[in-house]
């Protein structure tokens, strides 16, 4: 999947892909585009960078976390990134 296909690794920031309010059906229907990165041309999808990101929710156990495939729990969340810390071979 290539949620986040224009996320570079060593840019300091996330890319927080948004989906916004959608009926199952719609979701089912577009999820496949996940697949070749190509959802974000969906109207209801939009990709915020941020170097924090804080989630909350009225209904936390609605609202999972999930980054890299991992889940990482439920709402409530303050997440910061931070530069240069990871040292990934390849890159410079």
């Amino acid at each position: 999947m290539r949620v986040a296909p224009h996320a570079k690794l060593d840019d300091g920031a996330f890319d927080v892909v948004l989906i916004g309010d959608t009926s199952r059906a719609e979701f089912i229907a577009a999820f496949p585009l996940i697949y070749l990165g190509k959802h974000l041309s969906h109207p209801k999808v939009k990709v915020v960078r941020a170097t924090q990101v804080r989630i909350e929710s009225l209904q936390p156990e609605a609202v999972a976390r999930e980054a890299e495939g991992e889940s990482l729990g439920h709402a409530p969340a303050e997440i910061h990134i931070l530069p240069g810390v990871l040292r990934v071979l390849g890159l410079r």
